[in-house]
């Protein structure tokens, strides 16, 4: 149908739909935006649940048989990266593969690197040394942007996240997304941290 006929639409009349159609999608991309953003935190404080879980089984069978070859919390191993490596070999079932370590230690901007190549920071989150005698409050990890041990302004070159926020995954299992202005004062929120595991 041409533009100006009887019974279309003008020329004037288009434009002016479009423009809406415009406007209209430019309001809807912040609240969609702000959908990923909710998601991906989300996403990430289930990887957080789902790593102390995972750590949870072999610990609990080190405490019950004195076995001290069955891996232990990060704080019984001489490096982050091996305990992650023997997370791939801790009899739980299904058995962890290393691309579900990968996709655990991984978040949006941040992308897990195989553990031969595993260097500090090449993680979502950073894990603190704990130990079976630890409280459930006690930090078991955060994500990178904020550190349990220097607790402060949040760090906006370290991701997930930025300045926006940052997770923390507590012994008891609970994890929780907490807001920039809380930076500077949640080490009152938890129980004892001690050093990071560093590789």
């Amino acid at each position: 149908m041409k533009f100006g006929s009887k019974g279309g639409y003008t020329g004037v009349e288009f434009t002016v739909s479009i423009a809406i159609v415009a406007i209209l999608a430019g309001l809807a991309l912040p609240a969609i935006s702000h959908l990923f953003i909710k998601a991906s935190e989300a996403q990430t404080l289930k990887n957080g649940q789902t790593i102390a879980l995972l750590a949870s089984y072999p610990m609990e069978d080190r405490k019950n048989t004195a076995d001290t070859n069955i891996i232990g919390w990060p704080g019984t191993n001489t490096s982050f990266a091996i305990w992650v490596r023997s997370l791939t070999n801790a009899q739980v079932t299904p058995p962890i593969t290393r691309k579900m370590i990968a996709q655990l230690f991984s978040a949006p901007g941040v992308k897990f690197q195989d553990f031969p190549e595993y260097v500090e920071g090449k993680t979502a989150f950073r894990i603190y040394t704990t130990s079976k005698d630890s409280r459930a409050d006690t930090v078991l990890l955060s994500t990178y942007n904020w550190n349990a041990e220097n607790s402060g302004p949040l760090s906006s070159k370290n991701v997930p996240y930025g300045d926006r926020g940052f997770i923390v995954v507590r012994l008891g299992g609970d994890a929780v997304f907490y807001s920039a202005k809380q930076a500077t004062n949640a080490s009152s929120f938890f129980g004892t941290v001690t050093k990071n595991v560093r590789p």
